[in-house]
C-alpha cells in the first residue's frame, strides 16, 4: 500500500452542484506496489462521508449532485491491491450559491456582453444617422 498521499490536491467549484478536484501522483518511491487508483473522500459539516473512486492514471474528478452554497472537506488517497494509503491534507471548497449562473461565473460577463451590445447599437445608430445625412 502507498506510504504517502497524492500530492498538491486542489480544486474549485464549477457550479452550485459540482466541484472539480485535481491532484498529482504519489511520489514513485512511496507507491509500494502497482497503483490501482485513487479514492476521493468528501463530506459536508455532517458525519456522513462519501467517496468517489478514480482509476489510475486519471488524476481528477468532478464531484456532482452536491448541495448549493455548502462547504465540503475533500481528501484524496491512493490505493494498491494491498490497501489504501494515507489521506492527503483536507482542502475545503464551497459550491456556488443558488441563483448564480450554472456556467459563467458571477454574471459579470453578462454585463460586459450587455455593454458591448449597447455600444454596437450606438454604432449602428450613428451609422444610420450618417447614412440619412448623405
Amino acid at each position: 500500500m502507498p506510504a504517502a498521499p497524492p500530492q498538491n490536491v486542489s480544486g474549485f467549484n464549477i457550479s452550485k452542484h459540482d466541484i472539480r478536484v485535481f491532484w498529482e501522483e504519489v511520489p514513485y518511491r512511496e507507491v509500494n506496489g502497482i497503483l490501482l487508483g485513487y479514492r476521493v473522500i468528501f463530506n459536508e459539516t455532517s458525519d456522513v462521508v462519501f467517496s468517489e473512486s478514480v482509476e489510475f492514471p486519471r488524476m481528477n474528478v468532478t464531484l456532482e449532485f452536491l448541495r448549493p452554497y455548502t462547504f465540503y472537506s475533500i481528501q484524496v488517497l491512493a490505493y494498491t491491491m494491498k490497501g489504501d494509503g494515507p489521506k492527503s491534507h483536507p482542502i475545503v471548497i464551497r459550491t456556488e450559491e443558488e441563483g448564480k449562473t450554472e456556467k459563467g461565473g458571477d454574471g459579470n460577463c453578462l454585463i460586459i456582453q450587455y455593454l458591448t451590445i449597447l455600444n454596437f447599437q450606438s454604432f449602428i445608430r450613428s451609422v444610420e444617422t450618417e447614412f440619412l445625412i448623405y
